[in-house]
């Protein structure tokens, strides 16, 4: 977990990969992978582990990338359905969690927003987790406990590859997280995907997809 052994140039080295998921599909043995140069102070490792090939796809595997992403469309005026209205905060303390971001007012009728980063997709169907995450089981606890004393409360799935065409949650890996998602949406958490353009360049939001019902295979109303 958060180390991979790469071939650079003849010779093995260890290097970080920021990413708490079991990523089992795309890790593996002659991938091809992209490594970016990364300081700081302590650091064990030289280079993060950011991009790899998989088949025609380049897959961003940085978790750190979503909120950054959203934040940045949000700032310029895009991704109207996420309800933004200035002020935003990252990083904010929301019971015993830390979330991504909110703005709004300081006590009530504010917004509160956790991006998750998925990188799994199994035939077109993008699948998050892809291993069990009590830290995000917590989340969703705090986004509906939000709904209920009057707030507003959004979790956003940005998939980091361009090749999805609807979101789904992965019951089979982690069902109390698949529970807790249905939860959230019938109390009135907002669920939304999007995908995203990825090259060695950079990555972008690309477009919004369905968000799909765990029971029915359906978009959820007013998700997605």
């Amino acid at each position: 977990r958060f180390a991979a052994r790469v071939c650079v140039g003849g010779e093995t080295i260890r290097v970080h990969v920021p990413n708490s998921g079991r990523l089992g599909e795309l890790l593996r043995l002659g991938a091809r992978v992209y490594l970016a140069e990364a300081g700081g102070h302590g650091r064990m490792t030289r280079y993060d582990l950011i991009l790899v090939e998989f088949g025609e796809t380049i897959v961003s595997i940085d978790a750190r990338q979503p909120p950054a992403l959203l934040a940045e469309a949000l700032l310029e005026g895009g991704l109207p359905e996420l309800g933004f209205s200035g002020g935003l905060e990252m990083e904010v303390n929301l019971g015993s969690s830390r979330l991504d971001m909110a703005w709004g007012g300081e006590r009530d009728k504010r917004v509160f927003l956790e991006a998750k980063s998925v990188t799994l997709v199994q035939n077109g169907v993008a699948r998050f987790p892809d291993a069990p995450t009590s830290r995000g089981r917590r989340h969703l606890e705090e986004l509906t406990a939000a709904v209920g004393e009057k707030h507003k409360a959004t979790v956003v799935f940005v998939i980091q590859r361009p090749d999805p065409i609807a979101f789904g949650v992965n019951a089979a890996t982690d069902p109390a997280f698949a529970r807790g998602l249905e939860q959230a949406v019938a109390a009135g958490v907002g669920v939304f995907a999007y995908s995203c353009l990825v090259d060695p360049g950079g990555i972008d939001l690309w477009r919004r997809i369905p968000v799909l019902d765990m029971e029915t295979g359906s978009a959820y109303p007013g998700c997605g």
